[in-house]
């Protein structure tokens, strides 16, 4: 019975998430430039919502530039916002960020889900920044689809995204 769960699952083509955000960059280039400073990740790592968490660079004292690989280690109670009552115990998750080319990829990892997430701007008078999310692993146990799961995690990016470039200056002001 097992193996033909193993073998069906292995069947199911992989689902990817994606969802865009408007932003005020001028161009391409500024948003990867603003994405991969020391400055965005500080601000990134306050909606965390934990202090329990480490860096593998100081981000205080890299002024200019990240060297690449960054990784974040924190643990951290997470939700799935569309079912905030399933009980899931707190972890430790791992997020290892590396710039390729125009796109920042992060690979983030937890006792129970293996995922990865591209944030690529895109665009020519109006940028956006689209954020794709992709579950490469997931342990048994976990009851809802990777779809279910991508959404839900690709939501929670944007959100905290939206924030962390909105206190930064790059959301366009609201007719």
């Amino acid at each position: 019975m097992y193996r033909f769960l193993i073998f069906l699952s292995l069947l199911v083509p992989p689902s990817l998430s994606s969802v865009s955000i408007q932003t005020s960059f001028t161009s391409k280039e500024q948003a990867i430039k603003t994405l991969t400073k020391p400055p965005f990740f500080k601000k990134r790592v306050l909606f965390l919502e934990t202090n329990d968490y480490t860096l593998s660079h100081d981000l205080d004292n890299s002024r200019k530039e990240i060297n690449w690989p960054l990784k974040i280690v924190y643990n951290k109670k997470h939700i799935l916002k569309n079912f905030p009552l399933l009980p899931v115990p707190s972890m430790t998750t791992v997020e290892n960020w590396n710039l390729n080319f125009e796109q920042l990829i992060g690979n983030i990892s937890t006792p129970l889900i293996k995922m990865r997430v591209i944030l690529e701007p895109y665009g020519d008078e109006t940028i956006y920044l689209n954020i794709e999310s992709k579950i490469t692993s997931k342990n048994i146990i976990v009851p809802f689809s990777n779809r279910v799961i991508e959404d839900d995690v690709c939501k929670q990016i944007e959100v905290v995204l939206y924030q962390v470039l909105k206190d930064s200056g790059f959301i366009p002001k609201s007719k």
